[in-house]
């Protein structure tokens, strides 16, 4: 008998649902101490004239659990008696975590972890490290901040000044570089060499990449970027900017841009919006257009013009050059004895071609050789002189800027692209599939053409392609062909995506797709 109620009391234990694992906050040796979970926390600290720590962790359903040194207020909150402690260590462990800024003076150190995390800098933090994952790190700047320190971590990380507004008109100087010269002059902030995208603040700033890939988004203010070595995007923002690639394959990027934009790739101080005077310098390979009506024009050499939304004009001077118009009516020149790739998109586009080039299905008026009659081009906004990689006035004060040298010989590219490929189900119906096609969603590391094909029994059904850019997101889709169309039944296929470099490494992602 007392065996039989033993055995069913340990039954009515194992029918309890375990507790949810909560983060921790305590205090040991000196340390104020947050340790998260898998889970996602959003972890923030208020002091108030040296009262009690208030320790919240802020997401939905998120628990936050007292240990020793502090006192339990909520099930989401903690308070945390402030005798003693000399530094705060936060480990916010796996999932997608914030840590949010407050009113917080004492020294600490936050910790992404695992994840795709978003890390804010405020009065006491002087070291974020984003770990794995895709990261944002937010700072602070200012002649009276502290000098803080920033790791990115394995994956795409971002160091982000894009809410400091300025002080007299001198903006930040950041290099990814690992040496403590970052910020506005005096503030000693280092960007180490595991971050791959810097952005900008609201005044004249000065952003200065690496010998790998980065982005560099300048956004308000005139701003200076330098791409230096690998392939790089580049994004001046608002106002009059200047745009230096470097080594590498570098694109001036005008994607966000709503009013129609002229880009020319002469190192003339001519380009963007009317009268903005931008200058994109001619080792600048590829220029990307927004969403207006624009003017994109190459150079001699090997290279990437693309429209984007609105009824573009695209003239490539020379090279081999991959050239798309997108959405809109585009007019694409490629006739320049040189082989390019051609891809019109959506709408209805002309192209003028060498016998050479490669001109996708999608265009709908194709004519062999040069344009005959040019037309009247969007204004351009009016040149200025001709400015040189080493500006004699910058933004910051005092700033010692890269010196352009000859590009040395480089070792050969073989390393495949990292690429993601998301799609919003793995289910598609075949009705939908033959009137529209599938819609995809391409990311890659670097330079890439992508190209995709559906297969099943009856072998290829559907295929598309279409270049994606460093470091955005890009749809493409992939459409049936007539015969495909007659082919397509319900049941299981492979939907495989190849994207290839510029150096031709491949990197192939294979996904199962059901047809109903």
């Amino acid at each position: 008998m007392v065996q039989r109620s033993l055995i069913a009391a340990l039954a009515a234990l194992l029918l309890v649902p375990a507790a949810a694992q909560a983060a921790t906050v305590s205090v040991h040796d000196g340390v104020l101490h947050v340790a998260g979970t898998a889970g996602s926390e959003r972890i923030m600290f208020d002091q108030l004239n040296g009262g009690s720590i208030s320790v919240w962790n802020m997401g939905i359903d998120d628990d936050l659990a007292a240990g020793s040194g502090c006192i339990q207020t909520s099930p989401s909150q903690a308070q945390c008696a402030p005798d003693g402690i000399e530094r705060t260590l936060v480990e916010l462990g796996g999932g997608d975590d914030e840590y949010l800024p407050g009113r917080f003076t004492i020294p600490t150190r936050v910790e992404g972890g695992a994840g795709d995390d978003t890390l804010a800098d405020d009065t006491g933090v002087d070291e974020l490290y984003g770990g794995e994952g895709d990261d944002v790190l937010w700072m602070d700047a200012g002649p009276d901040a502290d000098p803080d320190v920033l790791y990115g971590g394995p994956g795409y990380d971002q160091a982000s000044y894009g809410q400091f507004r300025g002080d007299g008109g001198i903006g930040v100087r950041l290099s990814i570089d690992g040496v403590a010269n970052d910020g506005v002059p005096g503030e000693g902030d280092d960007i180490h060499t595991d971050i791959e995208a810097l952005n900008g603040g609201y005044d004249d700033d000065v952003l200065i990449g690496t010998p790998g890939d980065n982005e560099l988004d300048g956004r308000s203010g005139h701003d200076v970027l330098y791409g230096l070595g690998g392939d790089d995007l580049l994004r001046g923002g608002e106002d009059t900017d200047q745009l230096y690639g470097g080594e590498g394959f570098d694109v001036a990027d005008y994607s966000w841009e709503w009013d129609p934009v002229v880009v020319t790739l002469d190192g003339q101080a001519n380009d963007g919006t009317s009268g903005e005077n931008d200058l994109v310098s001619g080792d600048i390979e590829g220029a990307v257009g927004g969403y207006g009506d624009d003017v994109l024009t190459g150079n001699a050499g090997d290279g990437l013009l693309a429209g984007l939304e609105g009824d573009d004009r695209i003239v490539d001077p020379g090279g081999e050059d991959l050239l798309e118009g997108d959405d809109g009516d585009d007019e694409i020149e490629a006739a320049d004895g040189a082989a390019d790739g051609v891809l019109c998109g959506d709408g209805f586009d002309a192209v003028w071609r060498d016998p050479g080039d490669e001109v996708d299905g999608d265009c709908e008026r194709v004519t062999a050789g040069r344009r005959s009659v040019t037309p009247t081009p969007t204004p351009t906004p009016t040149p200025t002189a001709t400015a040189t990689a080493t500006p004699t006035a910058g933004p910051v004060r005092n700033t010692v800027f890269p010196t352009r040298r000859p590009r040395p010989a480089q070792a050969p590219d073989v390393t495949p692209p990292t690429a993601t490929v998301l799609q919003s189900t793995g289910r598609a119906r075949a009705a939908t599939l033959r009137r529209s096609g599938l819609l995809l969603t391409v990311r890659c590391n670097e330079i890439c053409r992508a190209s995709a094909e559906i297969t099943g029994s009856r072998g290829t059904v559907a295929s598309g392609a279409r270049p994606g850019l460093s470091f955005q997101e890009r749809r493409m889709r992939v459409r049936l062909s007539a015969a495909g169309k007659r082919a397509l039944r319900p049941g299981r296929y492979q939907l495989k995506v190849t994207l290839t470099d510029r150096a031709g490494n491949k990197t192939t992602i294979v996904r199962p797709l059901r047809v109903k």
